[in-house]
């Protein structure tokens, strides 16, 4: 297993197969960095972190306020969705014993009655939540 890790540059340089090098977390030794076999201890160098590329998604609460300002009256079936998601953050917050992702699936599935461009839109990017 090779892995970005530190090394001790050759151990012993007089071997008569070669360099020796020896991995300084957890001292396993190789005839080359990437030949270096390393004990179970030596834990593998975590990533650096990577932000996710693009915008941010706008909160839950924010898509649920404009979807209350455009869609007037509320379908009675989509309400208690509406309000849930009101109340969320993150597609990966809970509400209850639901999760983010289903209050949004069935606050879609029963918003059929809502239409046009700001309601393509706003549906648009819920489901990019969802996918």
């Amino acid at each position: 297993m090779s892995h970005e890790k530190s090394y001790t540059q050759p151990v012993r340089a007089d071997e008569p197969y070669g360099p020796i090098y020896s991995c300084n977390d957890c001292g396993a030794h190789g005839s080359s960095i990437d030949n270096v076999k390393h004990y179970s201890t030596c834990a593998p160098t975590p990533p650096a972190h990577v932000e996710p590329e693009g915008p941010r998604p706008r909160p839950l609460h924010v898509i649920a306020r404009d979807i209350k300002r455009h869609w007037n009256p509320v379908n009675y079936a989509a309400v208690p969705y509406l309000t849930a998601m009101a109340q969320l953050d993150s597609i990966t917050d809970d509400y209850g014993a639901d999760n983010a992702q289903s209050v949004v699936m069935y606050f879609l599935c029963n918003a059929k009655s809502f239409r046009g461009e700001d309601a393509r839109r706003l549906k648009k990017e819920l489901k990019t939540l969802i996918a």
